[in-house]
C-alpha cells in the first residue's frame, strides 16, 4: 500500500518536472498539457517579475516533498527544510529586486524628455518597446541627446507619475498607458501625459499602436514643442518657419476678431427660449480609455453657467452620458424647440479621431460617451452625428461646443454661410485645431479650455452685459494659447446665418 499511494503522489503532473520513470508516456503527456496551462494562468494573473520567485518556490516545495519522502502536501508546507528554503528564496528575491539597476538608466548628459512606465495588458512588453524605440527615434531626429526613460512599474494614476518623475526630473510623465485588444483588430494604445513643469494633461485616446508601423508624430512634435528654449534642438529653417507663421496667423486672427466684435455686432439678439444639452464623460464603462479628471466636473460648470443666461439646461454626465440618451436629449430638446428659438450642445470628453481608433477610410471626430464601443469606433457618438442632427433644424439659432481633441476633426466641405440676414445662425465653438490635443490644467481643476469660457460667461453675467460667441472666443483664444505655450488654439467655424449667437444674462 505505501508504494501504491506512493505511485499515486509521484505520477502527479508535477513529477515530469523530477524525471520520474515510472510515469507512463500518457501521464507525462497529460502532465506536460497541465504544466503548460497552470505556468499560462500563473503569468496572466501575476506579474512577470515575480514569476522566477514561484518556480524557485515549487522546486524547493517539490524537493523536499520528494527527496524527504513526506507523504502529504500539509506535512510538506510544515516541514522546517522547506520553511528554511523558502525563507532564503523570498530574501534572496528581495535583495534582486532593491538592487538591480533600472532597465534604461538615465544619463547624465541626456535631457530627460519622456518618462514611460509599464503597459497594462502587454505582458511581452513587445508594444512599450515598439513604442520607445519608435518615440526616441522620432525625437533624436531633431535633438540628439533627447532621453526617453522605462521604468519597470506601472503608473495609473498622476500623484504616481509625480512622484516616480522627482529624481528623473523629465519634462513628461506617462501615465495610464495599456492596450486594448479586440478580436481580430488591429492593437490599440491608449495614455495620458503630465507636463512636469506646466502641471498640463493631455489624453492621447487612442493612438495605433500596431506592431508594423505606429504613428508617433503628434506625441514626439507635442513633447519636443514644450522642450525649454536651453536645450540644444538643432535648428530646422522649416520647422522654424512654420512656427513664426503659426503665431503671425494666431496674432493677426485674435486682432481681426476683436475688431469685428465692435459693440454694433454684439448686439443682443432675443431668442423666444434657449436650451442646452450639456455632456461631460470622465471614464467609460469598460475603462477602455484613459479616465479624465475634469470633463464631468467642466460640464456641471458649463451648465451652471448657462442657466444664469435662461438656458433650460440637460445635464448628462458619466454613466448617465450614453449615446442613446445624448440623442434622445437633443430629440427633446428640438421637439420642444420653435422658430427663432437658441439650441446649444456641449460636450467635454476624450474626444479622439476615427481612424486612431482603428476605422480606416473614414474621417470622423468620435465623441466616447458611457457606453463607448473600441471595436466598432463609428457606431459611436460622432460630431458629424450631431452636425448633421442640427443642420436639418434650419429654423433655430445652433451652437455646438466642443472641448476636446482634435477640433472639428471630419468635418469637412462645410456648408458656405450665406448673407441673407433671416438665415438662423449655427456655429461651432471648438478648444483645439484638428492636429491639436486639449488640456486639463489640475492646479486649476479643470480642462483649461471650458474654464476660460466659463470665467467669460460669468464676468459678462455680472455686468449684464450681451456678450457674443465671435467676443467670446476673441477673449478665450490668447489666454489658452498662453497657458498651453501656444500648443492649444481655439477655432470658431460660422456655418449658416450672417448673425452671431449672443448672450445676455437674466
Amino acid at each position: 500500500m505505501d508504494e501504491g499511494a506512493r505511485v499515486v503522489y509521484v505520477t502527479h503532473p508535477f513529477s515530469i518536472l523530477l524525471g520520474n520513470r515510472r510515469a507512463s508516456k500518457a501521464n507525462a503527456h497529460w502532465g506536460a498539457q497541465g504544466m503548460d496551462k497552470l505556468f499560462e494562468q500563473i503569468l496572466k494573473s501575476v506579474p512577470a517579475e515575480i514569476v522566477p520567485a514561484i518556480l524557485a518556490l515549487t522546486v524547493a516545495f517539490l524537493g523536499t516533498y520528494y527527496f524527504r519522502g513526506i507523504r502529504t502536501y500539509t506535512d510538506t508546507l510544515n516541514d522546517s527544510v522547506f520553511q528554511t528554503l523558502a525563507v532564503f528564496v523570498i530574501a534572496g528575491f528581495l535583495v534582486w529586486q532593491i538592487q538591480k539597476p533600472s532597465p534604461h538608466p538615465v544619463s547624465t548628459t541626456a535631457h530627460p524628455l519622456l518618462l514611460v512606465p509599464r503597459f497594462e495588458n502587454d505582458s511581452g512588453r513587445e508594444l512599450e518597446t515598439l513604442f520607445v524605440t519608435q518615440l526616441r527615434a522620432s525625437a533624436e531626429h531633431y535633438m540628439k541627446d533627447a532621453s526617453i526613460e522605462q521604468i519597470n512599474t506601472f503608473v495609473r494614476d498622476m500623484e504616481t507619475a509625480r512622484l516616480n518623475a522627482a529624481d528623473v526630473k523629465p519634462l513628461a510623465m506617462l501615465f495610464e498607458p495599456k492596450i486594448i485588444r479586440e478580436a481580430g483588430k488591429t492593437p490599440i494604445l491608449c495614455f495620458r501625459l503630465l507636463f512636469l513643469a506646466s502641471d498640463r494633461v493631455t489624453t492621447f485616446s487612442a493612438v495605433p499602436a500596431d506592431l508594423d508601423k505606429m504613428n508617433l508624430s503628434d506625441l514626439s512634435t507635442a513633447l519636443l514643442s514644450a522642450a525649454p528654449q536651453t536645450w540644444a534642438i538643432p535648428n530646422d529653417p522649416i520647422l522654424s518657419r512654420l512656427d513664426a507663421l503659426e503665431r503671425k496667423v494666431a496674432d493677426l486672427s485674435n486682432a481681426l476678431l476683436r475688431i469685428s466684435t465692435s459693440p454694433k455686432s454684439a448686439t443682443n439678439q432675443p431668442y423666444p427660449s434657449k436650451r442646452a444639452v450639456v455632456l461631460g464623460v470622465n471614464y467609460d464603462n469598460l475603462g477602455q480609455l484613459p479616465k479624465l479628471s475634469f470633463a464631468a466636473s467642466d460640464a456641471q460648470a458649463m451648465a451652471d453657467v448657462l442657466k444664469r443666461y435662461g438656458f433650460e439646461v440637460t445635464l448628462l454626465t458619466n454613466e448617465h452620458a450614453t449615446r442613446s440618451g445624448t440623442l434622445n436629449a437633443i430629440e427633446q430638446a428640438v421637439n420642444r424647440s420653435k422658430e427663432n428659438d437658441l439650441l446649444l450642445f456641449f460636450y467635454a470628453g476624450a474626444s479622439a479621431k476615427s481612424e486612431d481608433l482603428g476605422a480606416k477610410d473614414t474621417k470622423r471626430l468620435v465623441l466616447p460617451t458611457y457606453d463607448f464601443v473600441m471595436k466598432d469606433p463609428l457606431s459611436n457618438l460622432t460630431l458629424n452625428t450631431i452636425f448633421d442632427r442640427l443642420l436639418a433644424e434650419s429654423t433655430l439659432n445652433r451652437l455646438i461646443v466642443i472641448d476636446g481633441c482634435h477640433g472639428t476633426y471630419g468635418l469637412r466641405n462645410l456648408p458656405v454661410s450665406s448673407n441673407s440676414s433671416d438665415e438662423h445662425a449655427f456655429q461651432i465653438l471648438a478648444s483645439s485645431q484638428d492636429e491639436e490635443f486639449a488640456f486639463e490644467l489640475p492646479s486649476t481643476g479643470g480642462g483649461i479650455f471650458t474654464q476660460q469660457v466659463v470665467e467669460q460667461l460669468n464676468m459678462a453675467a455680472e455686468s449684464k452685459s450681451v456678450v457674443s460667441i465671435q467676443e467670446l472666443f476673441a477673449n478665450v483664444m490668447p489666454k489658452v494659447r498662453q497657458l498651453t505655450n501656444g500648443k492649444q488654439l481655439p477655432k470658431l467655424i460660422q456655418l449658416a446665418g450672417s448673425q452671431d449667437v449672443t448672450l445676455v444674462a437674466q
